[in-house]
């Protein structure tokens, strides 16, 4: 007996050692990524004690709605839950910050609690549908379908500058996990009268849902930080009860003319808010990019138009701070890149630097020295001694108004006019290589802008006044 019942334990041991550890390999429907379920094609199931989790896949585009339905079916006091999952979701374990809405379930004879929903995706992506056992076998049926509300296909903006808009009503969604926030830029007129008007829209059976809508103020920068200036606010409710629904409504009068924000915000409990913007009274639609502003450039400066318009091709930048420095000295390699670009010409590595003080920047970049060599091929420049360019050093009035010329000389003769016999500009023959240069630029309003009967030739030339002077250049060829 002894030795049979030996064998047997040595038998079961062995049996034991061969299957796999404990828990076994999870189902594919028990987790997260799931197994995909397609709208429009309704799928039937179980969950129970021993297998407590199916987790569905399902795609959905933005600005559609659909219908997501789950219904019990079977016997009675069988119980269990419907989560709805955002996309990312990492897991079943780590998805508190995913839920979007979550129902009971329950099946029974006389009553049945079943998981009826329609939402509308405001990022489209993979969310995901997880049924949870919590009491008996529970045979459910599960589906996504579309509903007839027309889709809302508005592009959106999440922070300032937002999208340009006008008088007239907008659409767009917002929704506490996927897309809190939608911002619209709209220009208002001092004295104006403006009204806004928030309406929920689509169905109304994911009820309870609250947006903000809020007007900010021209120097706001962003939403998401503190960094705004709010002028007015007003909350919407989306319920399908008609003493809960609520519309927000503003009206505002500016103070200033300028570019204002609306901002529609999701509420912080999961919200998921289809909505309907309107804006009537005074408005006007803004340019589709943000105006440049330099702090140091008000309007009225003297070479605002021209900083801001080299600026806005991409000539001359600001500085990180959000400062032009008009006034700030121009080295000679950085006029060599203004002037290149104020003139369109191509660059590349292909074009070899003849100054040996210039430095090689490499395959990374063409700037300084392919730049430089451009100029040097076209006659632009040509040079401050044998092989040397003098990199660092500031550029003068007079370089700046020479190599101005004689760019276009060399690109489009016959565009300058010649000035009449012995006519100097307003600094004389200071010069015999600079004075003709300067005396033809000044003829042929290429000095328009600048006062430069109290300007001495020989200084620096600053940003504000290498501005002017390309900005005049640009608008003779063109």
């Amino acid at each position: 007996m002894r030795t049979a019942a030996f064998f047997l334990f040595v038998v079961s041991l062995m049996f034991l050692l061969a299957l796999p550890p404990f828990p076994a390999s999870a189902a594919a429907d028990d987790d997260i990524p799931g197994v995909p379920l397609g709208v429009g094609a309704p799928h039937t199931d179980r969950v129970t004690a021993t297998d407590r989790h199916d987790v569905f896949a399902i795609y959905l585009t933005e600005g559609e709605e659909v219908n997501i339905v789950c219904m019990p079916e079977g016997p009675d006091s069988a119980k269990g839950r419907l989560h709805f999952l955002v996309p990312e979701v990492p897991s079943l374990a780590a998805s508190s910050g995913y839920e979007e809405v979550r129902g009971n379930l329950a099946s029974g004879m006389y009553v049945t609690t079943y998981f009826d929903i329609d939402y509308m995706a405001a990022k489209s992506g993979t969310y995901h549908l997880w049924v949870e056992w919590t009491e008996g076998e529970l045979d459910y049926e599960i589906s996504v379908t579309r509903t007839g509300w027309p889709a809302i296909t508005s592009p959106d903006s999440d922070d300032i500058y937002g999208i340009p808009m006008g008088p007239g009503s907008y659409e767009g969604i917002v929704d506490t996990f996927v897309d809190r926030n939608d911002v619209y830029a709209v220009k208002l007129f001092s004295g104006q009268e403006v009204r806004l008007r928030l309406e929920p829209i689509a169905s109304m059976k994911l009820s309870g849902a609250t947006a903000y809508l809020y007007l900010l103020g021209p120097t706001s920068k962003t939403v998401k930080t503190s960094d705004h200036h709010t002028i007015a606010s007003a909350s919407a409710v989306k319920s399908k009860y008609p003493d809960l629904f609520k519309v927000a409504e503003l009206e505002y009068t500016p103070t200033s003319t300028g570019i204002y924000y609306i901002w529609v915000k999701a509420g912080s409990i999961g919200a998921n808010v289809p909505y309907r913007l309107t804006v009537s009274g005074t408005a006007e639609r803004p340019p589709d990019a943000p105006p440049l502003s330099f702090s140091d450039v008000p309007e009225g400066h003297g070479y605002a138009d021209a900083i801001y318009d080299l600026a806005s091709r991409g000539i001359i930048l600001g500085y990180t701070d959000g400062r032009f420095g008009p006034s700030d000295p121009v080295v000679r390699q950085q006029f060599a890149k203004m002037i290149v670009l104020s003139l369109a010409l191509p660059v590349s590595e292909a074009d070899v630097c003849p100054f040996g003080d210039v430095d090689v920047s490499g395959p990374s970049s063409l700037y300084p020295d392919n730049y430089v060599a451009v100029c040097a091929t076209h006659n632009i420049t040509k040079g401050t001694a044998q092989g040397k360019f003098s990199p660092w050093a500031n550029i003068s009035r007079a370089q700046v108004i020479t190599m101005v010329v004689r760019a276009i000389e060399a690109l489009y003769p016959g565009v300058l006019a010649n000035p009449p016999a012995e006519t100097w500009s307003v600094w004389g023959n200071f010069d015999p290589t600079h004075a003709p240069t300067a005396a033809k630029a000044q003829h042929n309003g290429l000095l328009d802008g600048l006062p430069i009967a109290t300007l001495s030739v020989w200084s620096s030339m600053p940003r504000g006044e290498v501005a002017q002077i390309l900005h005049n250049l640009i608008a003779l060829l063109e």
